[in-house]
């Protein structure tokens, strides 16, 4: 069965041993040959890769999926952003945080009814300083009961 690897990582490898020969003036010895050679067999296989990229995207599939698809667009005139630690998620995620965008009159009516708030300043206090990650933790799982989400990134 013949192995696919990326063209990157074979270029790499190539371009290090084409190195090595010119500063041999352009000579090559067996044992650089060699041990390109046994450099080329170590690369993963483009299957490889794409299996171990997939199962650590299997989380971000998960938490995208379990998102509404947003359909007011035409409701609102702001948006807003905050981030949920990857903590909140699994332990062993591939991203730090998650972005997420909602409308921001719904953010701030939650944060105004929750944290007994009353002006819009308040709550960009509010945002700017004191929230947690365990309460972005529960705007997300709100957001999500309400279909809020426009849109999500992962940082």
């Amino acid at each position: 069965m013949e192995k696919y690897i990326s063209s990157n990582d074979g270029f790499e490898l190539l371009d290090r041993l084409m190195g090595k020969i010119q500063a041999n003036n352009y000579h090559a010895t067996q044992k650089m040959l060699d041990t390109a050679w046994s450099e080329w067999i170590q690369l993963k296989s483009v299957n490889d890769k794409v299996a171990e990229y997939t199962s650590k995207d299997l989380i971000r599939k998960e938490i995208a999926d379990d998102i509404p698809t947003y359909r007011n667009y035409s409701d609102h005139k702001d948006l807003i952003s905050f981030c949920v630690c990857s903590e909140y998620f699994t332990d062993d995620a591939n991203f730090n945080e998650l972005i997420v965008v909602v409308e921001k009159r719904w953010l701030f009516n939650l944060i105004k009814e929750t944290q007994n708030l009353k002006t819009d300043s308040e709550v960009r206090k509010f945002l700017q300083e004191e929230y947690t990650s365990e309460e972005s933790k529960e705007w997300y799982d709100e957001a999500i009961l309400n279909s809020k989400i426009v849109s999500i990134s992962f940082n």
